[in-house]
């Protein structure tokens, strides 16, 4: 299972490790009609700062557009407040409850051996379910080579568009959070074995998903995305929810905003854009035209 959930750039990367080249294309796509435009940008979620600074036809990008779109707002006070609130009731299972009523045999024994190895107390985690062990587990990990969400895309626009610009959700922390949630226990044990597994390759993983970010390789991109995916089925079943259905509910916000003869940048987890299912395909199944920049 790709870590699709993050993409950064190594913990040690060398210097210049990523240069900009004048007239690269892009993570991002331009669509227009009618009067409105839109303009589509795959994100990287968590990374360094190094990635920095962006494309010049990225921030054009913003500049010229009168509205920011993210799939939730993590900088309102008022909605991370009530996301935490959100969170905290949903994250563990009631007190005669714990992970191991859960989980099949072999998913105790990969928890076990996973949670040993990151040093995490193992009596406190079996409170928690597989989807929160699975993000706790790989953000410390991912913070510990030196990328966070406050060097991501979707921050770095966010701050940029505080008193500037209206913004505006796709989703919202509270959707993102009852999805998490409404999983399955097989779906949630395969989200936590194919996160902490990919941990493992972390780091070969993200190198090539910065690389293929900063040229614009959307192919690429897929390819990292989603190898693997169709030998697991409970693995199968989790993309459909977290990836696909998304995506369908992302289009029609999309759509809309291409109805308002105003123009709009967008920011989305790059996964979402990619792909047979990915919303650049979706577009083009609906008569639109995405042209990458």
């Amino acid at each position: 299972m790709a870590c699709f959930l993050w993409t950064g750039i190594d913990a040690k990367p060398q210097e210049n490790a990523h240069p900009k080249v004048t007239g690269q294309k892009s993570f991002l796509w331009q669509i227009d009609s009618g009067g409105s435009k839109v303009y589509l940008l795959g994100s990287i979620h968590l990374a360094k700062s190094d990635i920095y600074p962006l494309n010049a036809s990225i921030e054009s990008a913003f500049a010229q557009s009168e509205y920011l779109a993210v799939e939730a707002d993590v900088l309102s006070p008022a909605k991370a407040a009530a996301a935490a609130l959100l969170m905290a009731s949903k994250i563990s299972y009631g007190p005669e409850d714990n992970l191991k009523n859960h989980l099949s045999k072999d998913g105790i024994r990969f928890f076990e051996t996973a949670v040993e190895a990151t040093g995490m107390p193992r009596e406190r985690l079996l409170r928690y379910k597989p989807w929160f062990i699975a993000m706790s587990v790989a953000s410390i990990q991912i913070r510990k080579m030196g990328l966070s969400p406050e060097h991501g895309v979707d921050f770095h626009f966010l701050k940029k568009a505080q008193g500037v610009k209206p913004i505006l959700e796709l989703e919202g922390a509270k959707s993102q959070i009852e999805l998490l949630d409404g999983f399955t226990d097989s779906e949630q044990e395969a989200f936590l074995i194919g996160t902490l597994t990919s941990l493992k390759e972390a780091s070969g993983f993200i190198n090539q998903a910065i690389e293929a970010w900063i040229t614009g390789d959307d192919m690429k991109m897929e390819q990292l995305i989603f190898e693997g995916m169709e030998t697991t089925p409970d693995i199968k079943s989790f993309y459909e929810k977290f990836l696909f259905e998304r995506n369908l509910r992302m289009l029609d916000k999309i759509r809309q905003y291409l109805e308002q003869k105003d123009t709009t940048f967008v920011i989305v987890g790059a996964a979402h854009l990619v792909g047979e299912k990915g919303i650049l395909k979706l577009l083009v199944q609906q008569g639109f035209t995405p042209r990458q920049l």
